[in-house]
């Protein structure tokens, strides 16, 4: 992004606030540029807000964490590292010696430094909802006795102390590192630094590098929703060969068959498979062969990973359209691969949402950056245990759909047999971020398709009255986990229900009445009201409320009756167990 770009972005955004959502930008150097390319990139990730950014006094990282600290309310912060904040003879502007023999000196001051910095990342961790921390980027200056082709001891003892940092503060549960990695792949170390900008002001990057790291940080700081589902082609994607011309025995996905790359996409696959994503299968091949190529030895993925598998005939599309019924997602969050450009444009004109991707077979270099792209279209920042169980509550919920097509009698009876139990928890704490998750995630079953960034979520709970209701299920088939959120603003024996979310793997259980119910009870409530908007997803939530009015809702503030309600619900058939932890 240039300059001109940011400042127009943020022009935008200053002259029509939805809302101003605050943020830091803690540093040793000048913020100038930075804190102008973060704000616009945020702009960029929060439509209809505007970023307010706070920045610290020049020189003084350390003081800056600090002082922070002692603000009423600490927001989401970034705190930008360089070599200069451990030791200003790292840097640029200080003339301090770059002698070997201040060595010594120059890494007792570096590591004093670095040890302020962490105590003071980790107290400000206490209060911040989320603290982006980038490490040291730009180059060093000579400050070794070796010649460039060479690290020097202080050198190598330097970015010992940078590592360390990270080492210590990764093990706080709301702080993210910047990828250096992913750094050095989008901005080159010796197009880094502008040392005559850093002489002349005190900001040490060039514009690229500021614009890279401003990026880095918002994606980090109001991350895109992972996908939820992958949709693979078998023959030339999964492993190459075609297995019903060239048998089992024709198809490979190893080294040693020089069919590498289909192996590392398994093995990625696999990875996915164990953070909770969804995989299917969609081929054009004989079912029973199918079967047994997914099974055979070679393969680094269990076939039992994916369902369903649909392996037809048919259109890609059609098949892409059952495995989307039965997962009761959306095509937006959905990757399909496939090796045929063909077959990926015929899925894309029946899906126009969702992201097609070519496996490039017998392109190495290719292989590997569509890995890293599906690791950053489902890479998740917290790995959850609900997650994991999400692939057996599709499982079983595909065998509840059929069940729940017959008669409601069937369906209750169906519903007993299960066993179930719901546990319902109030609570008045933000320290939750699977609920979070949840909210900003779901979106079939979603009162009003809010969002909320780690600042919004932590000052709802700071409103009076403010409260989170959650619900985690089990049947004889196996746990849910968490499955749905409320956020509920009571006051005055009067309640605002303005936030609520349910998984869809969890419909057809009855869930959300219980959750209802139980905010009647819990309140002693004649009535409640239900902040409703209709999205282009939230169909499910509009037709449970239809159910209970009689009629479609409207948009805007709903009340409901709790006798209403109780005439409308249908028969609890799980063992529901409230817990009350507002006091």
């Amino acid at each position: 992004m240039k300059l001109v770009d940011a400042l127009r972005i943020n022009n935008a955004a200053r002259r029509n606030p939805g809302r101003t959502l605050p943020f830091n930008l803690l540093t040793g150097f000048t913020p100038l540029h930075l804190q102008t390319l973060l704000a616009a990139a945020l702009h960029g990730r929060l439509p209809g807000a505007y970023a307010h950014i706070a920045t610290g006094w020049f020189g003084d990282l350390a003081g800056n964490i600090e002082r922070a600290n002692t603000e009423d309310s600490v927001p989401s912060s970034a705190i930008v590292i360089e070599w200069s904040d451990l030791d200003a003879r790292l840097g640029w502007r200080a003339l301090g010696g770059w002698s070997h023999l201040a060595a010594g000196d120059v890494l007792s001051a570096a590591s004093a430094s670095a040890d302020r910095i962490v105590a003071g990342v980790q107290a400000l961790a206490t209060r911040a909802p989320l603290i982006v921390l980038a490490l040291p980027s730009a180059p060093l200056p000579p400050i070794g006795h070796t010649p460039r082709s060479r690290w020097s001891n202080l050198e190598v003892a330097v970015h010992g102390v940078a590592i360390r940092i990270a080492e210590r503060l990764m093990l706080q549960p709301n702080v993210r590192l910047l990828n250096l990695d992913r750094l050095a792949r989008l901005s080159a170390i010796d197009v880094r630094a502008d040392l005559a900008g850093d002489l002349a002001t005190g900001f040490p990057y060039s514009m690229h590098h500021a614009a890279v790291i401003a990026g880095m940080i918002a994606d980090i700081m109001i991350p895109v929703a992972p996908k939820k589902g992958l949709i693979t082609d078998l023959d030339d994607t999964l492993w190459r060969g075609i297995v019903g011309d060239d048998g089992l025995d024709g198809i490979a996905n190893t080294l040693e068959s020089k069919a590498q790359e289909h192996g590392l996409f398994q093995q990625l696959l696999a990875a996915l498979a164990d953070q909770g994503v969804l995989l299917a299968v969609a081929s054009k091949n004989d079912p029973a062969i199918a079967d047994r190529a997914l099974r055979r030895d070679a393969q680094v993925i269990d076939a039992d990973r994916f369902f369903p598998v649909h392996a037809t005939w048919e259109p890609k599309s059609e098949s892409v359209a059952r495995i989307l019924t039965v997962w009761n997602v959306g095509p937006e969050s959905v990757v399909f691969v496939d090796d045929s450009e063909l077959e990926l444009a015929e899925v894309k004109s029946r899906y126009p949402e969702m992201e097609c991707l070519r496996f490039p077979r017998g392109d190495a270099a290719s292989v590997v950056e569509l890995l890293w792209t599906l690791r950053d279209r489902f890479g998740a920042h917290i790995v959850e245990d609900e997650d994991r169980l999400r692939l057996s509550s599709i499982r079983n919920a595909e065998v509840l759909r059929t069940v729940a097509s017959g008669s409601a009698s069937q369906l209750d009876d169906f519903l007993a047999s299960l066993s179930a139990t719901l546990t319902i928890t109030l609570d008045c704490s933000a320290d939750d971020s699977r609920s979070l998750q949840l909210i900003n995630k779901t979106n079939q079953f979603n009162l009003n398709g809010r969002r909320l960034s780690d600042d919004e979520w932590a000052a709802f709970f700071r409103l009076p009255g403010a409260v989170r209701l959650t619900a985690d299920y089990s049947d004889k088939f196996g746990s849910l986990g968490r499955i749905a959120v409320m956020l509920v603003e009571v006051q005055h024996g009067s309640a605002r229900i303005v936030g609520w979310v349910m998984s869809c793997r969890s419909f057809s259980r009855r869930i959300e009445y219980a959750c209802l119910r139980a905010v009647f009870t819990a309140f002693d409530l004649a009535e409640v009201q239900i902040e409703f908007q209709p999205t282009s997803r939230n169909g499910p939530l509009a037709l449970f409320l239809e159910k209970l009015l009689g009629a479609p809702p409207a948009p805007g503030m709903i009340t409901l009756s709790r006798e209403l309600f109780e005439a409308s619900a249908p028969v609890e058939t799980s063992t529901v167990t409230l817990h009350n932890r507002m006091t």
